[in-house]
């Protein structure tokens, strides 16, 4: 059974490989170097110990003592992800998407084409590669987000550091760039998947890393890297790839030696137009246990960093300098609010996020946009919003109806542009709504009773909002009659 589960591994290499070597564009001039790469892969398969005739299919997972080692035969499926061919794109992309979740791709060792990186760093640059904005083939981004969430979440790959952002990043900008409502939800709950296992395996990582044993696997793992490397070095070099042989040991060890201080420099992220986001928040030095942890505090910076990327004046609602900071600030929010979250368990770890955090929420308060918007008629018109959160918000909001000059601001500034958020109107629906409350349940039950009292305290605070708003419309006209000049 276990060589069966082997032959079906393999199979499945090659009947990808088949499939991608049997497009009809594949035969065109400018891609001879993938059908290169497939024709001498699918020769390499060929000689493993399977039968031509044997019909192998099965779906059972494979154990690891019967993992095919698919990092060899890695080249094939990154030249299609850069081949800008949607079909050949989408067959790599899910090809390799398996053969992550199923373990039999690792990307542990080292790149071949680049020493001073591991293997799992370039699989990741080319499943990211194929997305190059709102022309991407639709099919295309939903396999890169799954391929992405399945190297983040495999057990078997380690995806850190500038890797994890461009990972992060990619699902960013598919979530701004995509014209498909579907992909746009899928990239966002990828995102959101993302973030809570980069935190987690921080908070996991803190338990193991005392291990007095964790150095010495280190660097068993990393001398087996290097010898797997150069056994297979020799694939790439019959292709043209270069053979830097010279300094990859010193590399590997450095790489197993990592340093437990160090000073973060600041990291780029740029959003889908390109734009590099950089803002004056400085450098700190700072101690890290684990890489994980390093990983979490990278991508909040990250994340902060977008949160406060200055918005154009008049610009769209659905612009995408707009809609980034929004998400960004959500995904800040569904870090401070996770209970499992390191933030909420490691006292150095939150002294290094504050001062992040503290200008996000700094720049961010004092903005109309986002005020309104994301604090104000959040609380306003969801639900599920605590009374006393709405209480505080409709009190704030009967402050503002008693000033005719800000109502008539406010109906001016946002309503009457044709590029802005009706701010008017939403205060005005959604006090109606509250005004207008909703139906209780009566059990008879002092907490129904309580309920009941609540919701009328609200709906008179709502009305009483309506009737300042109107009586405020009132005096701001007289005010304007009583001053207007009387025609001779």
């Amino acid at each position: 059974m276990n060589n069966e589960l082997r032959k079906a591994a393999v199979m499945f290499l090659r009947n990808a490989i088949g499939r991608i070597l049997a497009d009809r564009d594949i035969k065109k001039k400018e891609h001879a170097q993938l059908r290169k790469a497939c024709e001498q892969a699918i020769e390499e398969l060929g000689t493993d110990g399977i039968d031509e005739g044997q019909d192998i299919t099965t779906n059972v997972l494979p154990s690891k003592g019967q993992f095919i080692h698919a990092d060899q035969y890695f080249l094939p499926f990154d030249l299609a992800c850069h081949s800008r061919l949607p079909r050949i794109v989408i067959i790599a992309l899910d090809c390799l998407q398996k053969l992550i979740a199923y373990g039999h791709l690792v990307g542990n060792g080292i790149d071949v084409t680049n020493p001073d990186r591991l293997l799992i760093d370039r699989i990741v640059e080319a499943i990211c590669s194929p997305f190059y904005g709102p022309n991407t083939d639709e099919g295309v981004q939903l396999q890169i987000l799954k391929a992405i969430l399945a190297v983040v979440l495999a057990p078997t790959c380690e995806v850190h550091r500038g890797t994890l952002l461009l990972a992060v990043r990619t699902c960013f900008n598919i979530y701004l760039a995509s014209r498909s409502p579907i992909n746009q939800s899928t990239a966002k709950a990828s995102l959101t998947q993302v973030i809570n296992t980069v935190f987690g395996n921080a908070l996991n990582a803190e338990d193991v890393a005392s291990s007095p044993h964790q150095n010495d696997e280190k660097i068993v793992r990393a001398v087996v890297n290097y010898l797997v490397g150069q056994v297979s070095m020799h694939t790439d070099s019959v292709l043209g790839h270069s053979n830097h042989q010279g300094s990859t040991f010193n590399s590997v060890m450095a790489e197993v030696s990592l340093p437990s201080s160090f000073t973060l420099n600041p990291i780029s992220m740029t959003s889908e137009s390109g734009e590099n986001i950089s803002e004056d928040i400085p450098s700190v030095h700072l101690h890290f246990r684990t890489v994980q942890e390093e990983d979490a505090f990278l991508l909040f910076r990250a994340l902060c960093r977008l949160s406060v990327k200055p918005i154009p004046e008049r610009s769209d609602p659905n612009s995408h300098e707009l809609r980034s900071k929004e998400l960004s600030l959500e995904m800040l929010l569904l870090i401070v609010q996770n209970p499992s979250s390191l933030i909420h368990s490691s006292q150095p770890f939150v002294l290094a996020l504050r001062h992040l955090l503290c200008v996000s929420l700094s720049r961010n308060g004092v903005s109309p946009i986002v005020f309104f918007k994301e604090i104000i008629f959040s609380i306003l018109e969801s639900s599920s919003s605590s009374f006393e959160h709405k209480w505080i918000v409709i009190n704030m909001l009967e402050k503002i109806c008693e000033d005719p000059q800000s109502m008539v601001d406010i109906y001016v500034n946002y309503d009457c542009d044709l590029t802005a958020t009706n701010i008017f109107e939403r205060i005005i629906d959604g006090l109606f709504k509250v005004a207008q409350g909703g139906s209780i349940s009566d059990y008879g039950s002092s907490a129904a009773v309580l309920q009941k009292q609540r919701e009328r305290s609200m709906r008179i605070l709502g009305l009483e909002c309506l009737v300042e708003c109107l009586q405020c419309m009132v005096d701001w006209f007289d005010d304007i009659s009583s001053n207007r000049p009387i025609p001779d």
